[in-house]
């Protein structure tokens, strides 16, 4: 998931940095600031990171209104719609405890891609490639017993790991000059602050059942609606902030159609809605725009960028390429919220599968989501 914190980093200094605008969260709370940011976004991000970065304003920073739990049910496999919606939700539980600079420092999450990214390549999974006999991508390496200790919890000047990144002495220095790695001062404290903490390891997030955490009770918490507004509360508090008031009316129906379905809402849906009285006029405009089919379009956008989804080969001749069938099959599968196991499994294999149906044989297309050339010789 593209992180919005990086996002903010990569795409927005240039035009909001000056002044330290983005550095000051009072900024990001005025309303001016976020509608020019949603302009400038809209125009020069890629749609991917657009839409990430837009559902991130309108959730953390206005009403943190909770659409992604309708229709949520225990006992079932997660359905794509519920999915897509935490990867969106998830930084905006996230964003605020790594501002305050009080959590400890996660292996998982902010650890190993530095290690995979700079250190794998000799010290990971390819034996051939392999120097020193170390390896940094499995726990019994990282905690090896060695003449001096690749990682010794609790003592960074006791690690040789942070020795050697930390080292301004070429030939101790890793990763080597010769490698065309680098890693910033940023990183190497990270790397120090995560070893004086214990060095917890933890395993990949993909493959760590998910554990029942108590629910906080914040006190007056008046804000709050339902169990996630206790966490995203909490964790306000927790950095000094507290949330802003409820959007109104005109600004709510206009958010969540673009969230949801990509597009504005008619004029008659917004007075439909500034005038519904109803208790459950909210909860009933979520279930009207998720049952839309534009939904199915709206969520499919990320899934089609990530996969690379295009109407042409690529390369110099980039041909035309019949793929669209695939592309429908992506916005039906969000529309019918269809579990994403099986999602996954009839992309990569649905032409595999026994007495395979039409649509799922559509769904292999997913294998030819690469640039393709039909020249022959090399490319």
């Amino acid at each position: 998931m593209g992180d919005c914190q990086a996002t903010v980093v990569l795409g927005c200094v240039d035009c909001f940095g000056h002044g330290g605008e983005l550095e000051r969260r009072e900024s990001l709370l005025e309303s001016e600031l976020p509608i020019r940011m949603r302009t400038c976004c809209e125009r020069r991000m890629s749609s991917f990171h657009a839409a990430q970065f837009l559902s991130h304003l309108d959730i953390t920073i206005h009403d943190g209104s909770d659409a992604s739990m309708v229709g949520q049910s225990r006992g079932r496999l997660v359905p794509i719609r519920f999915l897509f919606s935490w990867l969106v939700l998830l930084p905006a539980l996230l964003l605020p405890a790594i501002a305050s600079g009080q959590e400890k420092v996660s292996f998982d999450r902010q650890i190993r891609s530095i290690l995979s990214n700079n250190c794998y390549q000799c010290h990971g999974p390819d034996e051939k490639a392999r120097q020193a006999d170390l390896r940094l991508d499995l726990e019994q390496g990282m905690f090896a017993d060695r003449d001096l200790a690749t990682v010794k919890p609790g003592d960074r000047s006791g690690s040789e790991l942070f020795q050697r990144i930390s080292s301004e002495d070429a030939d101790i220095h890793m990763p080597p000059p010769d490698s065309g790695k680098t890693l910033s001062k940023d990183q190497v404290e990270l790397i120090g602050r995560c070893i004086d903490e214990g060095a917890r390891w933890e395993s990949h997030w993909a493959w760590t059942a998910p554990q029942q955490v108590a629910v906080p009770q914040p006190r007056k918490a008046r804000w709050v609606l339902n169990d996630i507004d206790r966490f995203v509360l909490t964790r306000l508090r927790d950095s000094g902030f507290k949330p802003s008031e409820e959007a109104v009316r005109v600004t709510l129906v206009r958010r969540l159609s673009f969230d949801l379905i990509g597009l504005p809402p008619t004029p008659a849906e917004v007075a439909d809605f500034v005038n519904d009285e109803d208790p459950h006029a909210y909860e009933r405009l979520v279930d009207r725009l998720l049952k839309s089919p534009h939904y199915g379009e709206r969520m499919a956008i990320y899934w089609l960028d990530v996969v690379r989804y295009a109407d042409s080969n690529g390369y110099h001749a980039d041909k035309p390429r019949e793929i669209s069938p695939y592309r429908d099959y992506v916005i039906r599968a969000f529309n019918e919220n269809m579990p994403f196991d099986q999602f996954v499994v009839e992309q990569l294999a649905g032409d595999l599968l026994p007495a395979a149906t039409d649509e799922q044989k559509t769904a292999s297309g997913f294998n030819m989501l690469l640039q393709t050339t039909d020249e022959g010789g090399a490319q």
